[in-house]
């Protein structure tokens, strides 16, 4: 006869060996044995496994692929204000008089006073000379 302490190992280590793997998800609480791993679709990730849903790839970010385990920073120079999104291609230039230093950006910055931008996609800008 199993002890009951003995009965819940053996489950929880049966039910962890189930979990779902990063990339998946399970639409149940994980408990049942055998239960179905969905992959997340494009335009979504998840890092960790066992979970019970995928979240939306974040604004300056895409998700190219099927069963993400994470997402990919536009680079600097660029932004996506959309979070969702599902390849490099929707990373939008920073338009001149902008920049942006950073990768993963949602937006691009003005240029400051005394300083121009005179690039598409600038990473960064130039201070105006002194007179």
């Amino acid at each position: 006869m199993f002890s009951t302490a003995l009965f819940c190992l053996l489950l929880v280590k049966l039910t962890s060996a189930s979990s779902c793997p990063a990339g998946t998800y399970q639409t149940n609480d994980g408990t049942t044995l055998g239960a179905a791993c969905f992959n997340c679709p494009i335009g979504t990730y998840n890092e960790y496994s066992g979970s019970s849903g995928c979240k939306r790839c974040p604004s300056g970010a895409y998700c190219p692929t099927v069963a993400a385990k994470g997402y990919f920073n536009c680079p600097a120079g660029t932004y996506q204000p959309n979070s969702g999104v599902i390849s490099a291609e929707a990373c939008i230039d920073c338009p001149i008089g902008t920049y942006n230093e950073y990768s993963g950006s949602s937006g691009c910055k003005k240029c400051p006073s005394g300083a121009y931008c005179p690039t598409v996609a600038a990473k960064g800008y130039f201070n105006c000379p002194a007179i």
